[in-house]
């Protein structure tokens, strides 16, 4: 099962390719593919996890969630996992789009195609690389567990290119719905319930990006 769950999650990864570059922003869209996919992997396997391991790993941290109900521990380890993730991902996102574009003498920005492919490898690659650290962590995890965070991931990322062109409630709409979802993992109902509408809306947005 741990063999099947790293190659789907790697395979994952190559999915990307499914949605070809605009051919008028190919050479843009290539650079920033490859800057995403590091920066991607920065901010899963470094920023977001480091962050969240200091704040875990904190002794009154621990405490209070010891001593919490049940339902509050994990609604608090939701809220700060998806806040922690989403910022985070949100920030390199930015970073590197600002890069790219200064490389590419576009002062104001980049081609709109190229930022929405660029958002959607940026979530799918932190998506790929998440699920083969879970992976290691806990070799016993379902597939449906890959499937359905990497469809959260997706869906929440290609509302990134809305934020970075200032709409900010779209980053309030990524960390609640994220947050929601983590949360609804914890009990059947409520992930056969709240998880299935945040699938639903993310699965919503991936559709409309490949109808484009």
């Amino acid at each position: 099962m741990f063999t099947v769950i790293v190659f789907s999650a790697i395979l994952l990864g190559l999915v990307w390719k499914l949605k070809p570059t605009p051919a008028k922003t190919n050479n843009a869209s290539a650079l920033i593919t490859h800057i995403m996919f590091i920066a991607g992997a920065f901010a899963a396997l470094f920023i977001a996890g480091f962050l969240e391991g200091v704040f875990f790993n904190a002794s009154s941290v621990q405490r209070l969630l010891i001593k919490s109900p049940q339902s509050f521990s994990n609604a608090a380890k939701a809220i700060f996992v998806s806040l922690t993730e989403e910022l985070t991902k949100m920030c390199v996102f930015t970073f590197c789009v600002r890069i790219v574009a200064s490389n590419l003498n576009q002062k104001k920005s980049l081609h709109t195609d190229v930022i929405n492919t660029a958002a959607f490898v940026f979530a799918l690659f932190f998506a790929t690389f998440e699920n083969i650290a879970y992976a290691l962590q806990y070799p016993e995890c379902p597939l449906s567990r890959i499937a359905t965070a990497t469809l959260i991931h997706i869906g929440v990322g290609l509302w990134y290119p809305a934020i970075f062109t200032g709409k900010k409630q779209y980053l309030f709409f990524a960390v609640m719905l994220h947050a929601i979802y983590n949360f609804s993992t914890n009990y059947r109902l409520l992930f056969f319930t709240f998880g299935f509408v945040c699938l639903l809306l993310c699965m919503r947005n991936v559709i409309k990006y490949f109808q484009k």
